[in-house]
């Protein structure tokens, strides 16, 4: 029952990661608020897989009900059926994921730790699985066959998987570490963007304030352009009147003085 629920939900977050139609397409034009109820819906359906997975590794750790064929085989199927619950766990946990980068930085953060948490609980659920499989397993290998060849293919197997239980506890914490490092990351770059938003504002802002300058800059330019054209004019009436001015006094000296000394001498 949660390994077909999860299974969907894993096949609905590939599909809104892989088209960029259908469903997403759609969302682009919903409010946040609906990406976070999607992640709800995700959460839901992680804790009924998390749920049917305890109920699996308390199964497998009882190991097989007896010896006989049908009863491995019944244990084979719930091993396998528990591996299908952490693969659906860990779909659902990348749909979340998904969900989380369309929210609000602020939003994000919250959700951010919570699929953290669900990815704490993935991990535990999985050694707990690989734990419950080898106590299993060893209790497989006792329950058929004469003790002492049992216990010789027991003592092998068991080594095996200690060895390749070790390993993968490693890997895990490797991974979670670099998962933890990529979500610190994620989030600086987050902040950042958000820095550089407001910068830019400013930055637009100051532009704009700049161009205003130039304009009255500009238009100042004209004004005193206006003021030295109308002085030169002025400047240049004002010789005009001084040559009239002298023209005219000279005129004025030549008839009065000149031109009447002149008469007097001819009478």
């Amino acid at each position: 029952r949660g390994g077909e629920g999860a299974a969907g939900a894993s096949t609905a977050a590939a599909a809104a990661a892989s088209d960029g139609g259908g469903d997403s397409g759609g969302r682009r034009d919903t409010p946040a608020a609906m990406a976070s109820e999607e992640f709800d819906s995700y959460a839901e359906q992680f804790e009924g897989i998390r749920e049917d997975l305890k109920r699996a590794v308390a199964t497998l750790s009882s190991g097989p009900a007896d010896g006989s064929a049908a009863a491995r085989e019944a244990y084979r199927r719930d091993a396998a059926q528990a591996k299908r619950l952490v693969r659906d766990a860990e779909g659902t946990v990348q749909a979340m994921e998904l969900e989380a980068r369309s929210v609000a930085p602020s939003e994000k953060r919250r959700l951010t730790g919570r699929i953290r948490t669900y990815r704490a609980e993935l991990s535990a659920a999985r050694t707990d699985l690989e734990r419950a499989q080898t106590r299993g397993d060893r209790d497989a290998l006792m329950a058929g066959g004469s003790r002492d060849a049992v216990s010789r293919e027991s003592a092998s197997q068991r080594g095996r998987i200690e060895e390749a239980t070790a390993r993968m506890d490693r890997s895990t914490a490797v991974l979670e570490e670099t998962r933890r490092t990529v979500m610190e990351t994620e989030e600086v770059g987050v902040g950042i963007m958000g820095n550089l938003h407001s910068q830019r504002e400013t930055l637009l802002r100051a532009h704009d304030k700049v161009k205003e300058t130039n304009r009255l800059t500009t238009r100042a330019r004209r004004v005193l352009n206006n003021i030295k054209r109308r002085a030169c004019y002025n400047q240049a009436l004002l010789w005009v009147v001084i040559l009239f001015l002298l023209g005219a006094i000279g005129a004025v000296v030549y008839f009065f003085f000149i031109a009447s000394s002149n008469d007097n001498k001819k009478q």
